[in-house]
Parts: C-alpha cells; sequence; structure tokens
C-alpha cells in the first residue's frame, strides 16, 4: 500500500517521536551495472544506514536491509 508523505501524522512531521525512519532506493544506469543503494534515516536523530546492494530484485535489497539494522 502507498501512502503520500502529505498525510503522515504530525509527530512524524515535527520529528517529536524516535523511531519514524524515511526510506529510499536509488538505483543506477544498467550500464553501470545491478548495484543500487538503500537509505535508510531516522528522523529525529536523522541517523543513516545506507547498504549497497548488489541486486535490483526486492528480496535482495529487504534482506540487506534487513541485516544492516
Amino acid at each position: 500500500m502507498e501512502t503520500s508523505i502529505h498525510t503522515r501524522p504530525e509527530e512524524i512531521n515535527d520529528r517529536s517521536q524516535f523511531g519514524n525512519w524515511e526510506g529510499d532506493l536509488m538505483i543506477f544506469e544498467r550500464a553501470q551495472s545491478n548495484a543500487n543503494v538503500a537509505t535508510l534515516i531516522e528522523r529525529v536523530n536523522r541517523f543513516a544506514v545506507v547498504p549497497k546492494n548488489p541486486d535490483r530484485q526486492s528480496k535482495p535489497v529487504m534482506e540487506r536491509l534487513i541485516e544492516s539494522l
């Protein structure tokens, strides 16, 4: 299910509650490789987790995120 960033609760917007993460996936040109980089950032303290992923498939990306956390 996709949720718009505009409908998230206010405590997430004002960064008053620890434990809310923002995630993104950066996929590079296929000519470069199948590698991609996921980013997870905790909104209160800005702690970042940035694992490199060797594959574009969702399972290896999710496994790498779980391993990183």
